[in-house]
């Protein structure tokens, strides 16, 4: 569990090492697609802790894209999301593969292959 599951969203978020100044609004606005909460103060201050596995999932991702950096490494990234947020999730790493973000990505589900990796960059992985 990479996530303080004492500290808040907001939190989460603000001890990030960003380059510029990260403000609630902002936050809100770039995380709010991904997740059910009505409102920015009920979501934003909500304890880690309290969040669901889904939603701590889509939390560290959206925490790694955030950094903005060229790579981003992804272990079983669709690990306890619910389809719908599965389209979603890849629909983001799409966008951002055509930004120019380069992924390494793991993981035993081979349907985000199918529809992120192209067939001759999937590498498997064989035990003796």
């Amino acid at each position: 569990e990479a996530l303080n599951l004492e500290a808040s969203v907001w939190d989460a978020f603000a001890g990030l090492p960003l380059p510029g100044h990260l403000d609630r609004t902002h936050l809100w606005e770039t995380i709010r697609p991904y997740f059910d909460a009505q409102s920015a103060e009920s979501f934003l201050d909500r304890r880690v802790g309290l969040l669901s596995g889904g939603e701590k999932q889509r939390l560290n991702i959206l925490r790694s894209l955030l950094l903005g950096t060229d790579l981003v490494v992804l272990d079983e990234p669709l690990n306890g999301l619910d389809f719908e947020n599965v389209r979603k999730v890849l629909a983001l790493l799409q966008e951002k593969q055509r930004q120019g973000t380069a992924f390494l990505l793991i993981s035993h589900n081979e349907e985000i292959f199918d529809r992120f990796v192209p067939k001759e960059r999937v590498y498997y992985l064989a035990g003796r």
